[in-house]
């Protein structure tokens, strides 16, 4: 259960810093292949850390506990892996449509508003730390 929760906990932060990716892409203003291009690439790269996480990382977490269950019988170890493989995929493939449908659909507009805020600071301290280091114009 306690890696299940760690499992969700890491699935969230992960589709929080893809959404933040997201939103960052749509707030730039850029021509539209190279915001086509970031997207994909956003995007691929979710994918293929999702099929290495799942493959890598769950997949051997979720034999070190079953192993770990010691079963009696080759079948009983194989139908709890399978138990555990199914629950972790499940978790890492569809958690992202969850969090559209609970938090993206009915918050979304807040949530938008408040990534702009902090993109706005970020975007305000940049130029104010850039302004505060230029050098005056030599004569």
């Amino acid at each position: 259960m306690a890696v299940m929760l760690v499992q969700i906990l890491l699935m969230v932060g992960m589709v929080t810093l893809l959404y933040c990716g997201y939103y960052a892409i749509q707030s730039m203003e850029m021509s539209l292949v190279l915001n086509v291009t970031l997207n994909l690439a956003n995007s691929t790269c979710w994918g293929i850390f999702l099929e290495l996480l799942n493959w890598i990382v769950w997949y051997r977490v979720a034999k070190a506990l079953t192993r770990f269950e010691n079963h009696r019988t080759t079948e009983a170890h194989e139908a709890h892996l399978i138990i555990k493989l199914f629950i972790f995929f499940f978790i890492d493939c569809f958690l992202w449509f969850f969090i559209l449908a609970f938090f993206q659909i009915p918050f979304g507009r807040q949530i938008d508003r408040m990534l702009h805020g902090m993109v706005s600071r970020k975007t305000q301290n940049l130029s104010h730390t850039q302004l505060c280091h230029m050098q005056p114009p030599h004569a």
